[in-house]
């Protein structure tokens, strides 16, 4: 059938065929390009914003881990509330067990925290995590937990993909 369409087309219109899917092509390329670029941006960004939270809440914390006010630390766990993104949040003492937690009011889902590891991020299927030490004195006094939700990226992949297919449309 496609070999028929292109038989009986003349060669101004392979022509125009031929610039049309090349065209259509390279766009589509430059498309995916940018949307994985920005894509990597975005996650970085998260990851720098998440970690940054992390210090931040962390450094609050130390009075609290100092002092075994425990109270304080989910006080200032549920700061944490202004940032949308955040599911969960906890704080833990120097011997790894669970000093304070925070959850979102939203989260449906029972959560149990992992266990402290060393500071860095990690990305799941729908959410970024965060590691982070609390230093007091140039020692450690306990870790930080933060996991955030992937809405933001995900809602961003959907808008490029809308995007992409309203300009291949037109």
């Amino acid at each position: 059938m496609v070999r028929h369409f292109l038989t009986n087309l003349t060669i101004k219109q392979k022509l125009i065929l031929i610039s049309l899917l090349t065209t259509g092509i390279v766009l589509l390329l430059a498309s995916l390009v940018l949307i994985t670029q920005e894509i990597i941006s975005f996650r970085s960004s998260l990851v720098n914003d998440l970690t940054i939270q992390a210090e931040i809440v962390g450094n609050n914390s130390t009075a609290t881990l100092s002092f075994n006010d425990k109270k304080a630390a989910e006080e200032i766990l549920s700061a944490l509330r202004a940032a949308q993104n955040i599911m969960n949040a906890v704080i833990y003492s120097r011997d790894g067990k669970v000093f304070a937690k925070y959850k979102r009011y939203d989260v449906q889902v029972d959560f149990l925290p992992p266990a402290p590891q060393e500071d860095g991020y990690r990305f799941g299927i729908d959410h970024l995590s965060v590691f982070h030490r609390i230093i007091l004195d140039n020692k450690p006094i306990g870790t930080i937990y933060i996991q955030s939700d992937l809405k933001a990226i995900y809602s961003r992949l959907i808008w490029y993909a809308g995007s992409l297919i309203m300009v291949m449309i037109m």
